[in-house]
């Protein structure tokens, strides 16, 4: 007799799981959807009230701004030079670093020190930041280059990745690395052929979080460029005009931007599930 209620209360949680996720992903969608309209809509219509969320009456006159006016490519391709250079950067030190305060011998209380410190940088505040960093790139004379907008972006990422990929190494089961000095690895053959390899699902989904980040980073990039390097934060912001924001063209640039982002996650997609759970079953 209690059998059919079981099972109805199952298919209930069920239904209630779907229905949950369902209008989260509307909800997630939704945003992406009117920047989409937005971006095919004339600029008039932008901003009509009440919202008018049917496709309709709509152009390619913002594109064409972006693409022939604003060289969008351009943009793009300084994006893609300072982020992905700073990226590959942030990981071979990051990794190399983490490996050291995971398997190398330290002082706890330097250790817990330095791992104190490097978190810092990260929770300190870009702005802080910022200032400094002009200064020193502006008496090297590095405004407006690449090498000044990488190491700024490397300052930024890299106790991010020291710090995750320190996690993944740490769960790494301590008889794997034990075995391998046994069998006479030195630590760079332990950190290239064993640790790497073991870990190559968490570091991939640092990578795609480190490149997002250095993406869509803004200060560094409006602070350290002035023409030859801007990137597309930087252009997204040159929108804003004495009769406001020019919401059709920011869509349209906004909707071209994040096209590099999910190539690069489509690309590390079967590595992302994997690596945000990595250690989570022992």
């Amino acid at each position: 007799m209690f059998k059919p209620r079981k099972k109805s209360k199952k298919q209930m949680v069920n239904t209630a799981i779907i229905l949950i996720i369902a209008v989260f992903t509307i909800l997630y969608l939704l945003p992406i959807y009117w920047m989409g309209i937005t971006s095919f809509r004339p600029e008039a219509k932008s901003m009509s009230w009440p919202p008018n969320f049917s496709p309709t009456g709509l152009v390619m006159d913002n594109y064409r701004v972006v693409f022939e006016q604003k060289s969008i490519f351009w943009y793009i391709r300084n994006s893609l030079i300072a982020s992905i250079t700073s990226v590959i950067i942030s990981l071979i030190i990051g990794c190399v670093t983490a490996f050291s305060f995971a398997f190398m011998r330290w002082k706890a209380k330097t250790k817990t020190s330095l791992l104190i410190w490097i978190i810092s940088l990260r929770i300190m505040p870009p702005i802080a930041a910022a200032i400094p960093l002009f200064l020193i790139f502006a008496r090297l004379r590095m405004i407006d280059t690449f090498p000044a907008l990488i190491l700024a972006y490397t300052f930024f990422n890299l106790s991010f990745v020291i710090w995750l990929v320190y996690g993944f190494f740490k769960e790494l089961p301590r008889e794997i690395v034990e075995a391998g000095l046994i069998d006479g690895c030195s630590y760079t053959k332990l950190f290239t052929r064993v640790v790497i390899p073991l870990t190559i699902p968490g570091i991939m989904t640092v990578t795609l979080l480190t490149f997002i980040a250095s993406w869509n980073e803004f200060l560094f990039a409006v602070k350290l460029t002035a023409f030859n390097t801007r990137t597309i934060p930087v252009l997204i912001s040159g929108f804003m005009i004495d009769r406001g924001l020019l919401w059709g063209q920011v869509s349209a640039v906004g909707l071209v931007s994040i096209i590099p982002v999910i190539i690069v996650a489509l690309f590390i997609q079967r590595y992302i599930v994997s690596g945000l759970t990595f250690g989570a079953i022992k």
